[in-house]
């Protein structure tokens, strides 16, 4: 069975954008552990979660600017659009679901754009000699 428990606890991770670069690239890292698996997550993260709000606003872009073929940017600008407000409305309608604050549901192409500079962090862990630390231990790969 599954009940809802709010307020039962609360959670806090990190307290600085340093600390959820440094600690998300460390759990990257042990999660994904292999460079195919780290690259195959930041493809999906670039063409899931960024695609669409860039080929919105490229789209409509060099459409304004004239770019030709002019048609091929509308449709670019146009088919960007909709995949942007479907993927919001399905994050808008998930944050209401588990009473997050829907109103934050515009950060996520932020939030997609951090988490893969964080994966790309994670990879570059994965080099021979790289230094890693937690909870003030450096280990070295």
């Amino acid at each position: 069975h599954v009940v809802r428990n709010e307020g039962l606890y609360a959670v806090r991770m990190y307290e600085s954008l340093g600390e959820i670069f440094r600690g998300w690239s460390r759990i990257f890292y042990g999660t994904f552990g292999t460079p195919k698996r780290l690259t195959l997550s930041i493809i999906v993260i670039l063409l899931k979660g960024v695609l669409p709000y860039v080929a919105a606003f490229l789209g409509f872009a060099a459409a304004g600017a004239g770019w030709q073929p002019v048609w091929l940017w509308w449709t670019c600008g146009i088919i960007g659009t909709i995949a942007a407000a479907a993927q919001l409305s399905v994050i808008f309608r998930y944050y209401r679901l588990i009473s997050a604050a829907p109103a934050l549901t515009w950060t996520y192409p932020i939030a997609c754009g951090i988490v893969s500079i964080i994966l790309a962090r994670s990879f570059v862990m994965l080099r021979p000699g790289a230094k890693l630390t937690w909870r003030g231990t450096s280990y070295t790969s």
